[in-house]
């Protein structure tokens, strides 16, 4: 098949990296696959090296330039790949996938985000209403967004190579961590939604600033005023406790060090809303102990109990009681992590994604 996916970034989030690794992956299966995306990054680069051409479109000028959407128009209109895949909400989307019906080429928009949110109530009605198939990476999406169209709404959870067994020594060595040490760990873009402010707050303990273990607090702020300003909350919260600030560890560039979560013994992941958490997956497959908030599609990945510990979005208590219980578990940490990484293993694997995704391509093509 010739592929023409479209990601409006392709930075370190985790929405970039599952349409990255779609497209590498179907690249190696033998198909054409060709990404535009808004903004390059570290992933174009990992995306021509793997086969996968990379078009980076022109910065707008102004709000009202439209270049980079002719530029994206002429490709298709040149090129005529057999189908579009648009990755995320994209205020390029509506007029990409027009163009794209026009010229008899099927539609394919991937959503990994809340569909309640300012922008998905902006775009979502012209993107259903112009995409043949919309897939969505977890049921509360599908939920979310059936009432506003008339059109295929499929589930297909993100997946991930399941890799080698874990080793945490090696981990620990690789990352420059104490390999004596109780690590209790948070990564991810610093924003409001993801929680590091939660995390703080539960992991201090209850007893006290100097509780249980050591601290990660792994990943960069939003580059925008609320970023800037929810950094400051988090140093504040710190400094006002200095037994807190001394047990954390910052890694302000996770990507540096890939073997992070497999070195931790406790992932924290108290995401106000996530639609198939990468940071989840990377957990699971480490066979980590994650805590996490039990909102959006996370508890469709992580079973309570069984494969990680679910709490409420915002019960900050119930998070730090759960974070304890794992920390003075360590029979619990083994069961729910060999637990998590069985089910990545067998349900959430890359190659079964890349089997729904080739079976549904070929349904629309078939049409």
């Amino acid at each position: 098949m010739n592929i023409l996916q479209y990601i409006s970034r392709l930075d370190a989030s985790g929405a970039a990296r599952s349409g990255a690794l779609l497209a590498l992956g179907l690249a190696r299966r033998g198909h054409r696959v060709r990404v535009a995306c808004g903004s390059g990054g570290p992933l174009a680069r990992e995306l021509e090296s793997g086969g996968v051409p990379v078009m980076v479109l022109p910065e707008r000028r102004h709000r009202f330039d439209r270049s980079r959407t002719r530029t994206l128009l002429h490709e298709i209109e040149s090129a005529l790949p057999d189908l579009l895949h648009i990755n995320n909400l994209s205020l390029d989307g509506p007029a990409l996938a027009a163009v794209a019906r026009r010229h008899g080429v099927p539609v394919a928009w991937h959503v990994r985000e809340d569909p309640a949110s300012r922008r998905a109530r902006r775009l979502r009605r012209r993107l259903l209403a112009r995409a043949d198939v919309v897939i969505a990476v977890s049921r509360e999406i599908q939920t979310g967004l059936a009432p506003h169209g008339s059109g295929t709404i499929v589930v297909v959870p993100n997946g991930i190579e399941p890799g080698p067994p874990p080793d945490s020594g090696a981990a620990r060595r690789a990352c420059g961590l104490d390999p004596a040490a109780l690590w209790i760990g948070w990564l991810g873009r610093i924003v409001r939604r993801k929680g590091a402010l939660d995390f703080l707050q539960a992991a201090a303990g209850l007893h006290g600033d100097a509780g249980p273990g050591r601290l990660i607090l792994a990943g960069r702020p939003a580059a925008d005023r609320d970023g800037t300003l929810y950094m400051e909350e988090i140093d504040r919260f710190q400094r006002e406790r200095p037994g807190l600030e001394a047990r954390v560890l910052r890694v302000p560039e996770p990507e540096a060090l890939p073997r992070l979560v497999e070195g931790l013994d406790v992932l924290v992941v108290p995401s106000y809303w996530e639609g198939c958490s990468r940071v989840v997956l990377e957990g699971m497959r480490a066979a980590r102990a994650i805590v996490a908030y039990d909102t959006g599609g996370t508890p469709e990945i992580l079973r309570n109990g069984v494969s990680g510990l679910l709490v409420p979005a915002g019960d900050r208590d119930g998070l730090r009681a759960a974070i304890l219980k794992l920390a003075g578990d360590e029979a619990l940490r083994l069961r729910l992590g060999t637990a998590a990484r069985a089910a990545v293993t067998d349900e959430l694997s890359l190659t079964r994604h890349l089997d729904a995704m080739e079976n549904l391509y070929d349904k629309m093509l078939r049409r």
